[in-house]
């Protein structure tokens, strides 16, 4: 309980730094209330959306990562040059998976933030010559609205790049 409250405190502070105090006090709303109405996550699953980029490299299936993905979107992979597109992020995608006879990411935590998200992962697999892969990372998302803006990969093994 205290710790739930503590949160609100400092999503009122948030709120008071980003001088939208009178607007908080022209409401007169509970702690509660101003919380609801001011969410600057806006009632957008950031969490699912993330996930769901995960979800899209275990399947091959990119059409909702498509959907989430803003157009200009930008992406940030250790050992290649910026991507910027949707459609080159997806190209992207699936060269990467190629190299693969199978991958799965297990997804282990999200974490939010102002229009963030960071997801903690592990992926195991088996390269196309029958070598085992395994890796652990995290990736970072921004998002504009319900869109991602942005993608950045993180990870422990980077020898797989070089190849």
């Amino acid at each position: 309980m205290l710790i739930h409250f503590n949160f609100k405190l400092l999503f009122l502070a948030k709120l008071i730094k980003q001088n939208r105090f009178k607007e908080i006090i022209k409401t007169n709303l509970n702690l509660n209330q101003i919380i609801n109405r001011f969410n600057m996550n806006d009632n957008i699953d950031y969490k699912g959306i993330a996930v769901s980029v995960f979800e899209a490299m275990n399947t091959s299936e990119f059409s909702s990562f498509e959907k989430n993905a803003a157009e200009n979107i930008q992406f940030d992979f250790p050992g290649v040059e910026r991507i910027e597109g949707v459609k080159r992020v997806i190209l992207f995608f699936k060269v990467l998976l190629r190299k693969y006879k199978n991958l799965k990411f297990d997804v282990n935590d999200v974490i939010l933030g102002d229009k963030k998200a960071c997801v903690v992962w592990t992926n195991h697999g088996e390269y196309k010559d029958g070598t085992n892969y395994e890796n652990s990372g995290i990736t970072l998302f921004h998002f504009t609205d319900d869109k991602v803006m942005f993608i950045s990969d993180y990870f422990k093994d980077t020898s797989f790049t070089n190849s």
